[in-house]
């Protein structure tokens, strides 16, 4: 399973192989905030996961299943953290539905 990368300012830090930004300077950054939590939400991990689990957040969520599967996630949340980083995670490498025939 790929991790959560906490991303880092200091002096010769480089981000690891297969891995990719997830902050909100990406399309792949939570559009929730503290200041900007729906009331059924208890953090922006939280109501980012409802979101994307949601109609509105179906097509982030194929398109993650592409894009991301597979790869490390890196975003400034502290590891350990409630962070969007490991809601995408989750969404990207989901087994394939699989149907009956």
């Amino acid at each position: 399973m790929p991790d959560r990368i906490q991303l880092s300012r200091a002096k010769g830090w480089r981000m690891p192989p297969n891995t990719v930004k997830v902050d909100r300077t990406t399309k792949w950054g939570n559009p929730f905030s503290v200041e900007s939590l729906p009331a059924h939400a208890r953090t922006p991990a939280d109501a980012f996961d409802q979101w994307i689990r949601s109609a509105a957040g179906a097509t982030m969520a194929q398109q993650a299943r592409v894009a991301l599967r597979g790869k490390n996630l890196a975003c400034w949340c502290k590891i350990g953290a409630a962070c969007h980083a490991d809601v995408l995670l989750r969404v990207a490498n989901a087994p394939e539905p699989r149907f009956r025939s």
